[in-house]
Order: C-alpha cells, then sequence, then structure tokens
C-alpha cells in the first residue's frame, strides 16, 4: 500500500482496533512526508502499564501514546518495518505490556529514530478517561479528531449532535466526558 500525505505537515493514517479484557483502544499507524509514527489512542488508564510515561497537560488531560517513530527511509528501514509488523502482531494477540512496549525484557527493540515530528505536538489533550463505559466512541474520537484537524472533526461532532439519532444534551455529556 502507498500512503502518500496530503501536504508535508499532513499525515495518511490508518487505525486498527485493539481489545483488550472488554476495553477497546486503537493503534494509530501514521506517515508524514519523512516520518512513520506509531501511536495509542487510549484514555482509560486503567489498562495502561505503570511503568509507561505519558504526556500529560497542567490539567491532567493526556495525549494520546506515541510509541515509536522512525523515517521513512534511511539505513534502518528494513529493521522498523520488520519491528513494525512484528510490534502489530504481537500488540492485537498478546499483552498491554507489548502494545506499550513498557517491559524491556520483551525485545521490543522500540525504534525512536531521527527528530521528533513535528505533528505529535499537535495531538489534542483529553480527559483521563475514568470508567470502561464507551471506551470504543472515547478512544475512537482522539483519533479521529487527528485525522480530521481541529475544524473538520468539531463540523462532524456539530451535525451529529443535529442528528436526530442523539438528543444533544445526552451527546454531549457522552462526548465531553
Amino acid at each position: 500500500m502507498n500512503l502518500e500525505p496530503m501536504s508535508s505537515n499532513g499525515c495518511c493514517e490508518m487505525s486498527l482496533v485493539i481489545i483488550h479484557k472488554k476495553h477497546c483502544m486503537y493503534l494509530g499507524l501514521c506517515k508524514t512526508s519523512k516520518s512513520i509514527l506509531v501511536r495509542v489512542d487510549n484514555r482509560w488508564m486503567g489498562t495502561v502499564p505503570s511503568n509507561t510515561p505519558h504526556s500529560e497537560n497542567e490539567h491532567g488531560s493526556i495525549q494520546p501514546y506515541l510509541v515509536a517513530y522512525f523515517p521513512c527511509s534511511g539505513s534502518s528501514i528494513n529493521k522498523n518495518k520488520k519491528w513494525l509488523r512484528d510490534y502489530i502482531r504481537d500488540a492485537i494477540t498478546k499483552d498491554m505490556k507489548y502494545l506499550y512496549c513498557s517491559e524491556k525484557t520483551l525485545s521490543c527493540n522500540t525504534p525512536r529514530e531521527g527528530t521528533l515530528p513535528p505533528i505529535v505536538k499537535e495531538w489534542p489533550y483529553r480527559p483521563v478517561q475514568t470508567d470502561a463505559n464507551n471506551c470504543y466512541l472515547r478512544s475512537h474520537n482522539v483519533g479521529y479528531r487527528i485525522r480530521l484537524g481541529d475544524a473538520l472533526y468539531q463540523w462532524f461532532r456539530d451535525q451529529e449532535c443535529k442528528s436526530f439519532v442523539f438528543s444533544k444534551s445526552n451527546y454531549n455529556t457522552c462526548i465531553n466526558k
């Protein structure tokens, strides 16, 4: 598959759903013009291994977890592609420790090569989810907002709020948690 970003700051992305003990989260695979990024969208910290560093702002909101990033080309691209293939297999079939590469004994050898792509600083901070209710939507919306950008994401949310399917007050209560 040949994914090409739409602009030099944009990215092409796909999401894989990950189910762990009746909890839903997403693995985001993003390709910018120069880098490949691997991200976990999971707002329920109850499933995150305790030794996992997570970006947090002054309000206690978290960003998606950046697992790995590496240049799209270079001398280690084949090694990194193999790592990514093995990582996806293990993250889906094994344990949360593999998803977050939180144990050195798991031979994750997580690539973090080159400079940190600027797109990471633009990822939204969202409140930590305090229960396991509606994790499918809450974790999905983090990646959805990143893929669409704030303006388009807000437009879609506004359209959903107007929909006959949702009563506006109940939808906003659910989505803003």
